[in-house]
């Protein structure tokens, strides 16, 4: 997950339950890819992989939106490089359809 704030991008660690973060956690960096700031290194937290992904996320949320609109009944997509991306009403049911099994 990222947050675009003008010029900085924050970035959570990467295999950490994303309601378990607190913001000392997030990787700071430029929109260039230059670190600013992170978290602790005795956290021994690593930056998400997916940064790719969210440099491109303009192109992204166009594609998610053509794909909502083409699947109203969806409620998740499959995004090469990056995995899954679930959405709902609310965070916890968006946490509990990544966790639905068919």
């Amino acid at each position: 997950m990222d947050v675009n704030l003008r010029d900085k991008i924050c970035i959570t660690p990467s295999g950490v339950q994303k309601e378990r973060i607190h913001p000392e956690d997030l990787f700071v960096q430029t929109i260039d890819g230059i670190d600013l700031d992170g978290p602790p290194t005795a956290k021994n937290l690593k930056k998400s992989q997916c940064i790719f992904v969210f440099m491109h996320e303009r192109d992204l949320k166009k594609r998610m939106a053509i794909a909502m609109e083409d699947y109203p009944e969806s409620c998740a997509i499959l995004a090469r490089r990056h995995g899954v991306y679930v959405w709902g009403p609310t965070w916890e049911k968006a946490k509990t359809i990544t966790e639905y099994k068919a």
